[in-house]
């Protein structure tokens, strides 16, 4: 299910997904750059308006972090293995990648599954890879499979999903596996929240944490004041 949100940003009005977390606005937009996307009639460097056409569309880009990545494997071991209730939540003990495929976010997402070296050896078992929270995306996992530095699997999304990129989807994925410990094993649950990000003059993709987000949006210039654009508002 998909509870879908509606704001404001410059020069357009976009939706926003709610998956797992919530919905959240852009970051301040900072004009870092200028990149000229379009125009009806070729483009200028400036984003003047080209010769005989409208004025060409500007987009704005800015970056932030997703955030850090869990604590590390040490620390993870000792929590897994001391807790005395199941599922035992632990975020860093795996980590979870999508890549878009063809540069479209609507299209089956590859994606990889890795366990920090040192927590490797006392996994037990393949993981159960699911999308997770309370407000779930329409999306499908496939069956993970073993690769040389974890596992690989496919997200498809549904007919029904909403994906907006510029931050504005977040999707949760949860690994679940068995944990060997001295006093037996233990159910582990190991989450990672992804964004969709880019978008305009950006690439879309998916980042999570430790990754950084970029975020873009096209402008539309205010046209230049002219002699006969001021008689005409008078």
């Amino acid at each position: 299910m998909v509870r879908q949100s509606i704001e404001s940003a410059p020069a357009l009005v976009a939706a926003c997904a709610l998956v797992v977390v919530g919905c959240y606005g852009p970051e301040p937009i900072v004009p870092a750059a200028a990149v000229v996307v379009a125009g009806s009639s070729g483009a200028s460097s400036n984003g003047s308006a080209p010769s005989g056409g409208v004025a060409a569309l500007l987009s704005y880009c800015n970056e932030h972090d997703v955030g850090s990545p869990p604590g590390g494997a040490p620390s993870l071991i000792d929590t897994i293995c001391s807790a005395t209730a199941e599922p035992v939540l632990a975020d860093g003990a795996a980590e979870l990648r999508l890549t878009v495929t063809d540069h479209d976010e609507r299209l089956p997402a590859m994606g990889t599954l890795t366990f920090p070296e040192e927590l490797r050896g006392q996994v037990q078992g393949a993981p159960v890879i699911s999308v997770a929270g309370q407000y779930m995306l329409d999306a499908t996992v496939s069956v993970p499979e073993q690769t040389a530095d974890g596992y690989s699997f496919t997200v498809t999304f549904g007919p029904s999903a909403m994906l907006f990129a510029n931050d504005r989807t977040r999707l949760s994925l949860r690994a679940a596996f068995d944990f060997g410990c001295e006093a037996g094993s233990r159910l582990v649950h190991a989450g990672t929240e992804l964004r969709l990000c880019g978008g305009a003059a950006a690439p879309v993709t998916w980042s999570g944490p430790g990754e950084t987000c970029v975020v873009c949006y096209e402008v539309q210039p205010a046209s230049p004041v002219t002699p006969d654009t001021e008689a005409a508002h008078r």
